[in-house]
């Protein structure tokens, strides 16, 4: 974890890093089951400045960071 703590650290201060990006398909991803996200709140609604930005950048900034599951 602190790995992971200081690969976003240098990512955030402009720092470059191994470009580990590998496209995923949305459909193959699932939430983490101890996510502490409120699914319920999670809309296009209350999340349309976050899809409004990332359709103005045209990507997204900060990758979301997944793991493999067997």
């Amino acid at each position: 974890m602190a790995s992971r703590s200081q690969t976003l650290a240098r990512i955030a201060s402009g720092k470059t890093v191994t470009d580990r990006t590998e496209w995923v398909d949305p459909a193959r991803c699932r939430p983490w089951r101890m996510h502490n996200r409120d699914l319920d709140h999670l809309s296009e609604e209350s999340c349309r400045d976050l899809i409004d930005s990332f359709l103005a950048a045209k990507r997204q900034r900060i990758p979301a960071i997944v793991r493999r599951l067997k």
